[in-house]
């Protein structure tokens, strides 16, 4: 698997019914931030180049509603 990292590029994105937001920290500690890259309101973000490491990633949604956690899809490809 090491053999490919950096190779292909890494897309993380979010499919849900309602508007939402995507941030990603590469191991590097780079932010990467969307809203609307994947259509429909679903956030996308493709990393080129990854590398190894561990990536973090938050989800969130702009219902403006407290506690309110819509159903969501998030992928890795």
């Amino acid at each position: 698997f090491n053999t490919i990292i950096g190779l292909l590029p890494l897309t993380v994105s979010v499919q849900a019914a309602t508007d939402t937001t995507l941030v990603v920290q590469t191991p590097s500690g780079q932010w990467l931030c969307d809203d609307d890259s994947g259509g429909a309101l679903n956030p996308r973000i493709q990393i080129n180049s990854p590398v190894a490491g561990v990536y973090k990633v938050w989800v969130g949604n702009y219902s403006g509603a407290p506690g309110f956690f819509p159903p969501a899809t998030l992928r890795f490809n």
